[in-house]
């Protein structure tokens, strides 16, 4: 039988229940991409991206059994930034995307792909509690950016300041609160 009494709902909802805007995120991008400094002041919104076991079917007599596959895949993380009047964010990241892909050339920048460390970087995400204290922490490794969105400009909109979205690509990603041994993360 169902519980409607709404304090048994609230005593569980340990204090109060995590707020989604309570969260920092923070990258360092690689050598030699410039005007990434406020990344962290201008990125207003992330998410922690699905993660999937793949199933393995099996029949037996005419029904389908799922096995746990041996391949893990990660939903890209997008996040989103606010575009100050510089362009600065935006402009370092289509120079990033430029030397991982020239638009005109179709060529990458010399070398850039001789290790990961030149074109990738670690982004963390932080969710804070509602004193401001550090509650949890999502670690993705290996980012690089795959996609940067339009951004909508509109002779109606006012008082709106420019956004735009980045879907990062990325290896693996970990909760730094879960039980995870670090040491048997494999660093590609």
């Amino acid at each position: 039988m169902a519980d409607f009494n709404v304090n048994t709902f609230t005593s569980k909802l340990k204090g109060g229940g995590a707020r989604t805007n309570l969260m920092w995120c923070t990258m360092t991008p690689p050598q030699g991409i410039a005007g990434m400094s406020n990344w962290t002041y201008l990125c207003k919104a992330s998410q922690i991206p699905a993660s999937t076991i793949t199933a393995i079917e099996v029949p037996y007599f005419g029904r389908n059994v799922k096995v746990a596959g041996e391949s893990r895949e990660f939903a890209p993380m997008t996040t989103t930034v606010v575009q100050d009047e510089g362009y600065a964010i935006y402009n370092g990241l289509v120079d990033w995307m430029q030397k991982m892909n020239g638009a005109m050339s179709n060529k990458s920048q010399s070398g850039l792909f001789a290790s990961r460390g030149a074109y990738t970087t670690q982004i963390t995400l932080t969710m804070y509690k509602k004193d401001g204290t550090k509650d949890q922490d999502w670690t993705f490794v290996n980012c690089w950016p795959s996609t940067m969105s339009s951004i909508d400009l509109n002779w109606d909109s006012v008082n709106t300041i420019q956004e735009f979205t980045v879907d990062w690509q990325y290896d693996y990603y970990y909760h730094g609160q879960a039980n995870i041994s670090k040491l048997s993360l494999i660093h590609i």
